[in-house]
């Protein structure tokens, strides 16, 4: 985090040496109070991955729920918590989406989650791409697209019925 109350400061340092800085957001406070309070929030954010994790860890029907409620519309409104991380995490700090990134993947060792995760995927694959142009760190969606390819008949039912070769060759 920069502490920085000028803001000429400030855009001099996004422009170091000609080079804009990339990946997650810099954000800028101006209190020990502020940086406080968002290094709780990520805290809180990389405590409750990790516990998921753990918990799915347990059982394989620990992590089937998880899965389950991770891909229900009706609980965040329209649209799944999946789709919601997807569509976010390259807005997370760095540390925050690796394990977003693990414990999505580790979900997908439910065969019946990686099936409804990898549609969802493959139906956002090209707004996932287009809103990390620019950015060099991707390596959640190799991740995700290796886990998915890794299995032949999900990939062939991606083929089939949710146009996964228009998808990627359209982004």
């Amino acid at each position: 985090y920069v502490t920085l109350r000028d803001q000429a400061a400030v855009s001099a340092a996004l422009q170091l040496n000609g080079e804009t800085l990339r990946g997650s957001q810099l954000r800028v406070f101006d209190s020990s109070e502020d940086i406080a309070l968002v290094e709780k929030h990520l805290q809180t954010w990389e405590t409750n991955f990790e516990w998921l994790l753990g918990l799915g860890g347990f059982h394989d029907g620990l992590r089937r729920l998880i899965g389950k409620v991770f891909l229900d519309p009706a609980l965040l409104g329209d649209r799944s918590a999946v789709e919601i991380l997807l569509l976010h995490s390259h807005l997370m700090e760095p540390s925050v989406r690796k394990l977003e990134t693990n414990l999505l993947v580790d979900l997908m060792l439910d065969l019946d989650f990686k099936f409804r995760f990898a549609q969802v995927f493959t139906r956002l694959y090209r707004e996932l791409v287009l809103a990390r142009a620019g950015n060099q760190d991707t390596n959640e969606l190799g991740d995700f697209t290796c886990q998915i390819f890794t299995r032949w008949d999900v990939t062939l039912e991606l083929v089939r019925e949710h146009d996964l070769v228009k998808n990627l060759l359209g982004s």
